[in-house]
């Protein structure tokens, strides 16, 4: 994959769950950001100063969100007929 022209920012999310033992979990969200050329970095390092901490806000209210809602179990086997029923 060829790197995009200058100007361009790459911006990737991952979402991720860690098993902690018995019934808990860590839930984790990460943001990469790749600017392509000096002048798109200084652009953008001030663009992310003002939206920076309500992308933070999103994010953390997100994680919270996603820990509030009821835990799923997973299908215990070939009598489950799948996800939804």
């Amino acid at each position: 994959m060829s790197a995009p022209p200058d100007g361009f920012a790459k911006i990737a999310t991952s979402h991720g769950v860690d098993s902690c033992g018995s019934g808990s979990s860590i839930r984790t969200m990460e943001t990469r950001v790749a600017n392509t050329g000096d002048q798109n970095r200084r652009r953008f390092r001030r663009y992310w100063m003002l939206a920076g901490p309500f992308g933070s806000l999103v994010r953390r209210m997100s994680l919270r969100l996603l820990a509030a809602k009821p835990r799923l179990s997973a299908p215990s086997g070939p009598e489950d007929e799948g996800f939804g029923s």
